[in-house]
């Protein structure tokens, strides 16, 4: 028992702890046997997963889930396998010990160990011609009986040879489901893959055609605003320059007015002058006539 307490087996791993090595016979040959190595049957957590197999990197999340738990199922169901492995060598081994003990300890083999031990009172070991007689038999018997031993051992080593045939047709067969199931699962993550890589191609270019839909409306919506601008400007320019010609015409029609109110004022000025002038020209006479009168009144008087 205390030679055992330090052995690593399957069955006594904790394959969530820390990493270890088997040290158990019977384990190491089982995951020889199944072609493993045992450092495949220890847990590791998902970002040593995807660190330690690159092409996860780039995929998303689910899929990187769906990859993870995939490795964790393997992973189980091989420590099972290994296990199982495990028991049938040990099983085997306890059979062959059995035969072995059985070999062993007949009953028929030890008659005849003690019947081959010369016998005292025979000249040389042999008697009359009855005990020769006798001692044929029991040499024929003998003979028999290792025969049937032969005939066991090579019975025995069939039956280990077929159970290690049909184990490892077993085994093969089991590979190939699981091989095809791998397969399958790995087909059906591909086409999952390549729908997804579909889908995404597909939004990428939907956002691409609205985009560029987009830029187009934004370029034709840039353009009539320019338009619109230079209509704007245009009409602006336009009513600057009517703006400017009826400010030009107004002044004209202004100067127009000023230089007519001018002429008009200056006729009337001028027809005044002429009046006053008549008026003066009239005031003057009527001064010379008054003198006149004047003059003559006083030499009227005289």
């Amino acid at each position: 028992m205390e030679g055992n307490e330090h052995k690593i087996s399957l069955q006594n791993c904790d394959f969530n702890k820390k990493r270890t090595r088997l040290n158990s016979p019977f384990s190491i040959m089982a995951c020889e046997l199944i072609g493993i190595n045992d450092k495949d049957l220890f847990f590791i957590s998902k970002e040593d997963y995807i660190h330690q197999n690159q092409e996860c990197i780039n995929l998303t999340k689910e899929l990187q889930d769906e990859r993870y738990e995939h490795f964790n199922e393997r992973r189980l169901n091989l420590i099972e396998e290994a296990k199982k492995k495990r028991e049938e060598l040990m099983n085997e081994s306890n059979n062959k010990s059995k035969y072995a003990t059985f070999f062993k300890n007949d009953p028929l083999k030890k008659s005849a160990s003690s019947d081959t031990v010369i016998k005292p009172g025979t000249v040389n070991g042999f008697g009359s011609s009855s005990a020769i007689k006798e001692e044929m038999e029991r040499l024929k018997k003998m003979k028999e009986r290792q025969e049937i031993n032969i005939r066991l051992q090579i019975d025995y080593e069939c039956a280990m040879e077929e159970i290690r045939r049909k184990n490892l047709e077993k085994m093969r067969l089991k590979e190939e489901k699981e091989e095809r199931k791998r397969l399958e699962k790995n087909n059906k993550l591909i086409e999952k893959m390549k729908k997804e890589e579909e889908k995404e191609k597909f939004r990428k270019k939907k956002e691409e055609e609205k985009h560029q839909k987009m830029e187009e409306k934004r370029k034709t919506e840039e353009k009539m605003e320019k338009m619109k601008q230079e209509e704007e400007q245009k009409k602006l320019v336009e009513e600057e320059k009517e703006r400017k010609k009826q400010i030009l015409e107004q002044e004209k029609r202004e100067k127009e007015f000023r230089d007519k109110v001018f002429q008009m004022n200056q006729q009337q000025f001028n027809r005044l002058i002429e009046k006053q002038k008549e008026l003066n020209e009239k005031d003057e006479k009527r001064k010379i006539f008054m003198e006149k009168k004047k003059e003559e009144n006083k030499k009227k008087i005289k």
